[in-house]
């Protein structure tokens, strides 16, 4: 109706009713109002009819950019572009409403995102509209425009870089395609120093951000992690370029790349974050491109690169990255695969030939030794140091608490590393040989949760690499290696679980220092399940906590789930009724305020469990018909 008849309805004494509309509590009708301007802007001299209503309801339009419903705030963010791009005379649109708008771009909401990336673009078109420029000038200008418009807001961790490539990309803007300018771009910023905490210094970060998600995009990984993005999910715009284009983009960005990416790496040796996106553009970039384009003295630079920083940095998370990509560059077929080769032996020796005179250069040789482990088999002389580690560690002589965590994890790879290594040589000798070494392993592990229950930030990471390692062995895919944990070592795994669930390391801490801490918990019984026997008293022991948490009651209730789905009913009540004896003889035991709240816990233990069983009983009758034991 307003498409054929704007000269009548576009009049104030019916737009009012649209514009109240806009505060309805009816999201529909928010939306529906939203649209029906949409229209109402799209009409010939729109701006000159309505401009009396976008006064009076600008305000109301751009605080629904806002909204709690994605579609309203998504369909307020076009309104707003649509006036924009209708608004070339009268500027109804101050630049704090555009700037305002044009931020949702950086909205965990995908669908709003993509609107204010279209914003976006049509933004930027409209500074350089009639502009007879170069396209790669223009295109140039473009990308520090959106770095300078990042750099106003103040999103820590180069998560706005991150933001702006997955919105922009897919929409077709030209100016992520010009490799030769956003590579240049990141050049330009070579001379800055990175450490000082100025405009400069923040433009550079993020410049280095647009390539490497670029980089992500052109081998289709996700750019943005899981843990900044809104579990659901729109749908997806489809990408510009096809496979072939993102191909050709790959193998132009790695050739721009190759030379400059040792001069990036040290600039950027005292940033983590950016330190992992350099690492994470070697694994995407086309390696035989050094080859094909002689560039042997980069290359070689770049493995100086990555070696200093590996024995520079001390980050678990740049460690990691940097050893994987240590395994990208001896893993991928390229000529120069040997060279990468040559250096990480040099890299591994140095690591074996560490002497530890002191307590913080033997934590940090074992945090690179553990980054290494995951992604490579180490030789035996690593697996003779991780014994001489736990064993005089579970002998308590190690003194630094922080190399526990380490050698547990090295522990699990080491593990892994030696089913692996049986598995492809199938002899009887060297399987013999392995279970004796990982038995030995387990053994001083298992000591080590014995006398390490004082320290629970120790405790932690030592009781779930033990578990890890039990399982391993439980489902071991070879026979002769499997091993199973015997009474005494579960009751040990229980005592130390215990000794985690009643501790409190961080009373002072944040939220989400607290919330980790519960994670690992979760995580810490989850692991303890998978290894304790239906029948066993650890079992039951374990079960004595069934109330203590509410994160610890899900999975506790998952396990005895199972036992009713799988197993038989009696075997659930039989392991119940171990854990309520195992509370009502401590309560016998107990006196005073113990006896009290011993006393409490059992009657709510007894109390949960039948009312869990109660709306159940009718199947119990079925099956064992009529008779319940």
């Amino acid at each position: 109706v307003i498409k054929a008849y704007p000269s009548f309805f576009l009049q104030d004494s019916f737009t009012k009713y649209v514009g109240w509309s806009l505060y309805d509590k009816e999201d529909k009708v928010r939306e529906a109002a939203v649209k029906a301007l949409q229209v109402a802007f799209a009409t010939p001299n729109a701006p000159n009819k309505l401009g009396q209503f976008t006064k009076r309801f600008l305000g109301r339009i751009t605080q629904m950019t806002g909204d709690v419903k994605c579609s309203v705030a998504a369909q307020s963010v076009r309104l707003i572009s649509d006036i924009f791009s209708v608004d070339k005379e009268s500027k109804l649109l101050d630049n704090d409403k555009v700037e305002e708008s044009l931020a949702k771009i950086f909205d965990p909401l995908p669908a709003i995102r993509q609107e204010a990336a279209r914003f976006f673009r049509t933004f930027l078109r409209s500074e350089f509209q009639g502009n007879q420029q170069d396209t790669s000038k223009i295109n140039r200008e473009k990308l520090n425009m959106v770095v300078e418009f990042m750099d106003c807001f103040n999103i820590a961790g180069g998560e706005a870089a991150a933001y702006v490539v997955d919105a922009m990309w897919d929409i077709g803007s030209s100016f992520l395609y010009d490799w030769q300018q956003v590579v240049d771009a990141v050049m330009a910023y070579l001379s800055i120093d990175s450490t000082k905490d100025d405009e400069e210094s923040q433009k550079d970060q993020l410049t280095l951000g647009i390539v490497h998600g670029i980089m992500m995009k052109l081998n289709d990984k996700p750019v943005l992690p899981a843990a900044l993005v809104e579990a659901k999910q729109g749908p997806k715009a489809p990408s510009k370029l096809n496979d072939i284009q993102k191909r050709a983009g790959l193998k132009a960005m790695s050739e721009q790349l190759a030379s400059c990416l040792p001069d990036l790496m040290t600039k950027f040796h005292n940033s983590p974050t950016q330190i992992v996106w350099l690492t994470e553009i070697i694994q995407d970039m086309e390696l035989p491109i050094y080859s094909e384009k002689q560039l042997d003295q980069w290359f070689h630079k770049l493995l100086d690169g990555l070696s200093k920083l590996f024995f520079d940095c001390t980050r678990d998370d740049v460690l990691q990255a940097l050893a994987k990509t240590w395994h990208t560059l001896t893993t991928a077929t390229f000529p120069m695969k040997s060279d990468a080769e040559k250096k990480l032996a040099t890299v591994v020796k140095s690591l074996e030939g560490t002497k530890s005179r002191r307590q913080s250069q033997e934590s940090v040789s074992w945090q690179r030794i553990a980054a290494l482990y995951q992604f490579m088999d180490l030789n035996g002389h690593f697996w003779e140091r991780l014994l001489t580690a736990v064993v005089s560690s579970a002998g308590g002589q190690a003194a630094d608490v922080s190399v526990v965590p380490y050698v547990a994890k090295c522990g699990f790879y080491g593990v892994l590393w030696k089913i692996a290594s049986v598995q492809k040589s199938s002899s009887i000798g060297d399987a013999a040989e392995a279970k004796e070494d990982i038995q030995q392993l387990l053994r001083h592990m298992l000591s080590m949760l014995a006398v390490r229950d004082a320290n629970v930030e120790c405790t932690m990471p030592l009781f779930l690499g033990t578990c890890d390692v039990a399982c391993a062995l439980g489902g071991a895919p070879v026979e002769a290696l499997q091993i199973a944990l015997k009474e005494d070592d579960l009751n040990v795994l229980v005592c130390a679980w215990e000794d985690l669930m009643n501790a409190d390391p961080f009373p002072f801490a944040e939220k989400a220092v607290k919330d980790g801490w519960i994670y690992d918990l979760k995580r810490a019984t989850i692991a303890l399940c998978r290894l304790l026997p239906y029948s066993s008293g650890a079992c039951a022991q374990l079960l004595t906590h069934y109330m203590k948490h509410p994160t610890i009651l899900e999975v506790l209730r998952h396990q005895r789930s199972k036992v009713w789905r799988y197993e038989e009913p009696s075997e659930s009540w039989s392991m119940e009724f171990k854990a309520l004896v195992a509370v009502y003889t401590k309560y016998n035991e107990s006196h005073g305020q113990q006896e009290e709240e011993t006393y409490k816990a059992f009657v709510n233990l007894a109390s949960q469990f039948a009312r869990e069983h109660i709306p159940h009983f009718p199947v119990y009758a079925k099956a064992f018909k009529g008779s319940v034991p």
